[in-house]
C-alpha cells in the first residue's frame, strides 16, 4: 500500500492533516480498485498470468525509483507532533 510511505509527500503542514490523510487513502484505496479490476478483467484474460505478473513488478519498481528520487528533492525534516506524558 503506497499511501502510509507517501503521506510526507502530500501533507506540508499540521492544518487540515485529517482531511488530507483521508483523501491520500480514498485514492489509493480507489487506485487500487480499479488497478484490480483491469488486472483481473483485462490483463490476465487478454495478455495472460506471466505478462500481468512482469508488468505489474515493473510499474512497482518504477513507483519506488521515482519515490526515491522525489525523496532526495524533499526536506530531510518529517512531519512529526512531539508525544507529551501526560502522567
Amino acid at each position: 500500500m503506497g499511501a502510509p510511505g507517501s503521506r510526507q509527500f502530500f501533507i506540508r503542514s499540521t492544518e487540515n492533516v485529517g482531511t488530507r490523510v483521508a483523501l491520500l487513502y480514498f485514492i489509493n484505496t480507489f487506485g487500487v480498485v480499479a488497478g484490480t479490476l483491469i488486472a483481473g478483467f483485462y490483463v490476465v484474460e487478454q495478455q495472460g498470468l506471466i505478462v500481468g505478473l512482469l508488468a505489474t513488478g515493473s510499474v512497482h519498481i518504477i513507483l519506488g525509483l521515482l519515490i526515491l528520487i522525489m525523496d532526495k528533492g524533499l526536506h530531510k525534516e518529517s512531519l512529526r507532533i512531539p508525544y507529551q506524558w501526560t502522567g
